[in-house]
């Protein structure tokens, strides 16, 4: 997954991705309220450390 924000390129395949879904997008994707993205070598530990993080 390839992220652009204000011209600066974020590529999951190099960095994890998190994503966080308001109210409306959780209706676009089925209820999930998160989603993430990492690199082949993140271990399933750091994946749920990342989806577990508090974002206000």
């Amino acid at each position: 997954m390839k992220l652009l924000i204000e011209g600066k390129l974020f590529d999951s395949t190099e960095i994890p991705v998190l994503i966080v879904f308001d109210e409306n997008e959780k209706e676009i994707f089925n209820g999930m309220n998160k989603f993430v993205s990492a690199p082949n070598n993140t271990s399933v530990e750091e994946r749920e450390n990342l989806i577990n993080t508090e974002i206000l």
